[in-house]
């Protein structure tokens, strides 16, 4: 079915231009489609809503200005049309078009509002009786590197408020966190796993286990790592910039 698909869009390219690399052009789009699918897309976004919902400081404020998020979405796009062939570009469009993974990337976007996630925080109990279930949910936050994601920014963010203004006029708990980094990496991989938890709450364990499988894929795995190198390697480059 992708093949038809390739086959029509490149004849489409062929006839409205004189492009020499068809098939570069023709996973680049496609490419764009996945990072749509898999919602990759949407945590270009989240960093920049973090940063203008935190307190503003000097530095975090030419953090801000020095993000571009079109251009992260390039050199993004650039990385993974470089480290994915064909066969990695069929193999991840096949999954994310199966009901499956349209039905755990429904249940992925679902958002989570701060009253729920204080309540699932504070009270966790009711979801975390299955251990078999917590274990396969634990494997997908790793190789979708979501509570790293969210260490990472978190940690940002703290650095950048003790940079101007010093540890003592941080709350406890940012010192707390800043000063113990194994710690905020616990604490937001067990809040990952509460809400992911949460959000598969009515997908039955056979899925989860498809989807696992899926991940532990060297396409998927080439897909996910790709990307979330290029996204560390560029806040730490703006970082670098930021405070220097």
């Amino acid at each position: 079915m992708n093949l038809i698909k390739k086959y029509i869009f490149t004849k489409i390219v062929l006839s409205t231009s004189l492009c020499t690399s068809v098939y570069a052009s023709d996973n680049e789009e496609f490419i764009k489609e996945l990072l749509e699918n898999s919602a990759l897309i949407n945590r270009i976004d989240i960093i920049e809503s973090k940063i203008l919902k935190s307190r503003k400081n000097i530095y975090i404020d030419k953090f801000a200005s020095l993000y571009n998020k079109d251009e992260l979405k390039e050199e993004i796009l650039e990385n993974l049309n470089d480290e994915l062939n064909d066969n990695d570009v069929d193999y991840l469009l096949d999954w994310y078009a199966s009901q499956t993974a349209v039905l755990i990337g429904e249940r992925k976007k679902e958002n989570i509002s701060l009253e729920q996630a204080q309540e699932l925080i504070t009270n966790p109990k009711k979801f975390l009786s299955d251990k078999k279930r917590i274990k396969v949910v634990l494997e997908i936050n790793d190789l979708l590197h979501i509570s790293s994601f969210d260490y990472k920014i978190t940690n940002m963010l703290f650095l950048l408020k003790a940079k101007q203004s010093g540890r003592e006029n941080m709350t406890d708990i940012e010192k707390y966190y800043l000063s113990k980094p194994n710690e905020l990496k616990r604490k937001m991989r067990n809040q990952s796993l509460i809400f992911l938890l949460y959000k598969f709450r009515d997908i039955e364990n056979e899925k989860l286990n498809v989807y696992l499988d899926f991940l532990k894929t060297k396409s998927t795995n080439k897909f996910f790592s790709t990307y979330h190198k290029t996204f560390s390697n560029k806040i730490d480059e703006i970082l670098e910039q930021t405070i220097e």
